[in-house]
């Protein structure tokens, strides 16, 4: 009270002087800061809710969400209750190898937001040559190909051999070490429309 530390609540002030206040309540869940005015003769009650405040982090892939070591949540559990103030975030998949810290400004009431930049990861493609590549959609281009440079995560693939037979694989693109996605053209001939030998090795595999 105007400046002064005058105790913890539940807590009662007595021989105040009549007038304007300046009252800050900090606690866990937050801070309220406000002018309260006394009048003679009368008891003056503060009542105050001190409310936490949420983060909501967005990511592409499924990243856990540490504070101080300890495990808040994931991405992909919306918003996440917290007390209000300054949050360093560590932002972690081991299965994709990628670790990131970023800061966040929560306030009492409201919704801090923030999406998260993916790095790229490396996946080389073998074999077939002839071979039409999509990633997720996108034409990446005909075998040979160089080493893509892609986003992190579980990318799914389609291919189109120069018979028109196709076939589809997913890959899991890492931070590090390149994936390797190696296709067999000659097994997919014998066994038929819309199948081929497709194999994924996961990166450090030496596939």
């Amino acid at each position: 009270m105007d400046g002064e530390d005058r105790g913890v609540t539940p807590l009662e002030i007595a021989d105040i002087s009549a007038g304007p206040h300046h009252i800050i309540l900090e606690g866990a869940g937050g801070r309220v800061d406000r002018t309260v005015v006394v009048r003679e003769e009368q008891t003056t009650a503060v009542i105050e809710a001190l409310i936490h405040g949420w983060i909501a982090v967005f990511s592409r892939v499924r990243l856990d969400i540490y504070r101080h070591g300890r495990l808040l949540g994931s991405t992909e559990d919306g918003h996440l209750m917290i007390e209000p103030g300054r949050h360093e975030l560590e932002l972690v998949s081991d299965r994709l190898g990628f670790r990131a810290v970023h800061v966040l400004e929560v306030e009492p009431g409201a919704v801090s937001a923030y999406t998260v930049p993916l790095p790229t990861g490396v996946v080389r493609i073998s074999g077939a040559a002839g071979t039409q590549v999509w990633i997720d959609g996108e034409r990446l281009g005909v075998t040979p190909l160089a080493p893509a440079r892609v986003p992190i995560g579980t990318r799914a693939f389609r291919l189109r051999f120069p018979d028109a037979r196709e076939a589809t694989a997913q890959v899991d693109v890492t931070v590090g070490d390149p994936a390797t996605l190696m296709i067999d053209r000659a097994t997919a001939l014998r066994t038929g429309p819309a199948t081929a030998a497709l194999k994924a090795f996961p990166p450090g595999s030496g596939g």
